[in-house]
């Protein structure tokens, strides 16, 4: 079934004609909205910027707190030790280090 469209032909009046004050008035309103509407995206982005320090500072003090070394034993014979083991205790783990060679060792943490 095919709707047939009617053209309208003819002159569109407004319903109100406006004088200049009341077109500088709501331009102005309109200014005041969307000034008020830039106070508010400036606000929120402000909030964002601090919540994003404040994440950074916190995930700098987890880093520093997870690599802080509270006791550090070497096991050395002596006179010397060219290969000693290690043990250090950190706030979060425990980590054994456990040297064969020069450059060679082993890692356990818990």
């Amino acid at each position: 079934m095919k709707q047939k469209t009617e053209k309208i032909s003819g002159t569109i009046f407004p319903k109100k004609l406006y004088t200049q004050r009341e077109v500088d008035g709501l331009l102005e309103k309109k200014g005041r909205d969307l000034s008020s509407q830039v106070i508010v995206a400036e606000e929120v982005a402000q909030t964002t910027d601090i919540k994003k320090q404040l994440d950074k500072k916190t995930v700098a003090n987890l880093v520093k707190k997870s690599n802080r070394i509270l006791v550090s034993i070497s096991s050395h014979a002596f006179p010397f030790d060219f290969f000693p083991n290690t043990l250090n205790v950190e706030e979060g783990r425990i980590t054994i280090i456990k040297r064969h060679f020069l450059s060679s060792e082993v890692l356990r943490s818990a």
